[in-house]
């Protein structure tokens, strides 16, 4: 790691060279990008996080969040809309 203040075009230059000559450099980002491509992206969780909002139940003594048993339903027609649960 190198100061931001202090490095001057010839560091910058050689440790752009070693990122891009280094093949551990690719072979830890293609690794990286498998991982994210088995997950969800945040905007396939939307749907799945709002119903599980209005699923839980609250903590002992938390009368802050909703109780069991009432329905959740979008505020908007969008996929990304809030939720309200009532």
């Amino acid at each position: 790691m190198h100061d931001g203040a202090t490095v001057d075009a010839a560091t910058i230059r050689e440790s752009v060279q070693q990122l891009l000559t280094e093949p551990g450099f690719a072979e830890a980002a293609a690794t990286l990008r498998a991982e994210m491509a088995d997950r969800p992206s945040p905007a396939q969780l939307v749907t799945e996080l709002e119903k599980l909002s209005c699923q839980g139940e609250a903590p002992p003594g938390d009368h802050s969040r909703r109780q069991p048993g009432r329905v959740c339903t979008s505020t908007l027609s969008s996929p990304r809309s809030a939720s309200i649960c009532r």
